[in-house]
């Protein structure tokens, strides 16, 4: 049952990404939503949510809800509990639409969450590192296609629906990649294989206009040079002769094919590099929105009037979240999702338990506002940020679990005593 919910998962959540690509690509800065097959995309989406939920309630009742600990449990009840209150008040005299319900703002977002006790089952993390690196590297590759043939994706609609279904996959699937290797003796080939999706990232990033994620790329790359010196310390010079060799290579190959279109990506990037985007929407929308309207929260359905037309978002998903949820919302997300990250890495752990710690906290640092497309959705790439969530707690309920194995001989010398 486990495979089969994680099988599907996977599967039908990329299968978007593919009629995506296919549908939104074939016609040059053409909307993909006039060109998607809806009833292909319904299926691929329910089919993803439904055993996204199924196998989390699984690992749930398997011994996840124990591992999980006191407060991230607090947090998940009142999470789902005070949400489906909000539900019920916003939908009780227009029913909600099934898209409605699985959107940005909606309950089945919150409850998707219980995926994360998949990551909290060794035998199901197992599984779903095979299936991430699959992800990874198919995404990656259907980018570097669109990138090869729509060098001008980063303008109008194509370039927006880019950014929200590739990058928003390979901005945490690519980093794991490279950061959970373990084998300090792994040849060049396969260094540069695993980088593969990462690289891509890169590239796709530097043709684009977005300046949230070149941070996010330079924060990324921080934390690899800082794992990888460590590993080339150790070997021979030769084998760093041969990967410096093979990066220049790949480096080359990839200027060759995209330096007209990074130069003119980078002076579009200069123009809006000092650019103020936020600062006039922040200040309208706090002219309108009280501060116990942030305390309480008001609704899925909450709008605000800007430039005079009404807006359900807010730059900025804790803003967004304390909009339509309050502070119960917010605080519970953060407990359950970025706090472990933070405690695990505070343990300095291997980076078989630090990848997703680090991706965790890029993750909570983009939730800030850095990034325009960042929320929490009903999406492949928030059930990966949800099994990384997972994979965190399994580290420290290990940890409390040696630390009370080691108490309990001392207990019982004392008592022999």
């Amino acid at each position: 049952m486990g495979i089969f919910s994680h099988g599907l998962l996977w599967a039908g959540a990329h299968h978007r990404v593919a009629i995506t690509y296919e549908s939104s690509t074939d016609i040059e800065n053409a909307d993909p939503d006039e060109f998607l097959p809806l009833t292909c995309t319904r299926i691929a989406v329910y089919t993803g949510l439904i055993a996204g939920i199924l196998a989390g309630m699984m690992y749930m009742f398997l011994g996840g809800w124990a591992k999980i600990g006191l407060s991230a449990r607090l947090a998940f009840a009142v999470m789902i509990l005070w949400m489906l209150i909000h539900s019920i008040v916003a939908y009780r005299e227009v029913p909600p639409s099934p898209s409605e319900l699985r959107g940005t703002k909606g309950l089945l977002l919150w409850v998707s969450c219980l995926i994360l006790f998949a990551g909290t089952d060794r035998n199901a993390w197992r599984i779903t590192t095979r299936l991430v690196h699959i992800v990874s590297y198919v995404t990656a590759s259907i980018l570097l296609l669109n990138i090869l043939r729509f060098p001008r994706f980063s303008s109008v609609l194509q370039a927006q629906w880019f950014f929200r279904v590739y990058l928003g996959i390979l901005l945490w699937t690519a980093p794991w990649v490279l950061l959970s290797i373990k084998d300090a003796h792994i040849s060049p080939a396969r260094l540069v294989f695993r980088a593969f999706p990462f690289g891509v990232l890169v590239l796709a990033v530097l043709q684009g206009t977005g300046r949230s994620f070149l941070i996010i790329i330079a924060i990324y790359s921080a934390v690899l040079l800082a794992k990888f010196k460590r590993l080339l310390r150790t070997q021979s010079l030769a084998y760093k002769g041969t990967i410096a060799c093979l990066l220049l290579y790949i480096a080359g190959i990839a200027v060759y094919f995209a330096i007209g279109q990074i130069t003119s990506s980078f002076s579009l990037l200069a123009e809006r590099l000092w650019t103020d985007t936020r600062t006039d929407q922040y200040a309208q929308f706090l002219s309108q929105v009280s501060v116990s309207d942030l305390v309480i929260g008001k609704g899925p359905r909450a709008t605000w009037n800007w430039d005079g037309r009404e807006y359900a978002w807010i730059d900025g998903s804790y803003t967004l979240m304390m909009f339509n949820g309050g502070l119960p919302l917010l605080i519970s997300y953060v407990v359950i999702m970025i706090v472990p990250a933070w405690r695990v890495l505070r343990r300095r752990p291997s980076w078989d338990y630090a990848a997703p710690a680090v991706v965790l906290l890029v993750w909570a640092l983009c939730l800030t506002g850095l990034s325009t497309f960042t929320n929490p959705t009903v999406s492949i790439g928030h059930y990966v940020l949800c099994i990384y969530a997972g994979r965190c707690y399994s580290y420290l309920y290990s940890r409390r679990s040696e630390l009370s194995a080691l108490r309990t001989p001392i207990s019982s010398t004392k008592a022999e005593r």
